[in-house]
């Protein structure tokens, strides 16, 4: 029974392997599975295309990234550095928005410290 029961675990690991090496998930970068498809100016990638820099170049300004594929659920983590003594009323947002655009979801943001 036990040589049966490892098998069948490793016959899953193997399965889920070959899934995440078959939706291209290991190894993805910004570059590579990200459209900047509004406001490109305010997005830099580094040359590898594993981190992406936004920056405000106006008052009210900002930019969309869109995945080239979706996704049933990913994480976001984020470094902001405001203006030294002058950041009063700046508005931090994510929005995630479903396609086709059915409803959209507003992301709070919680400072840690």
């Amino acid at each position: 029974m036990e040589g049966s029961a490892e098998v069948v675990l490793l016959a899953v690991v193997v399965v889920a392997v070959a899934a995440v090496l078959e939706l291209g998930l290991v190894g993805a970068n910004f570059q590579d599975q990200c459209d900047i498809t509004w406001q490109p100016q305010n997005a830099k990638m580094t040359e590898e295309g594993n981190h992406l820099s936004l920056s405000l170049v106006s008052n009210s300004s900002g930019c969309m990234l869109r995945t080239k594929k979706q996704f049933i659920y990913g994480s976001v983590s984020t470094r902001i550095q405001l203006v030294k003594g002058n950041s009063a009323g700046t508005v931090t947002t994510y929005y995630v928005y479903i396609q086709p655009l059915s409803y959209s979801d507003l992301i709070n943001l919680i400072p840690v410290s």
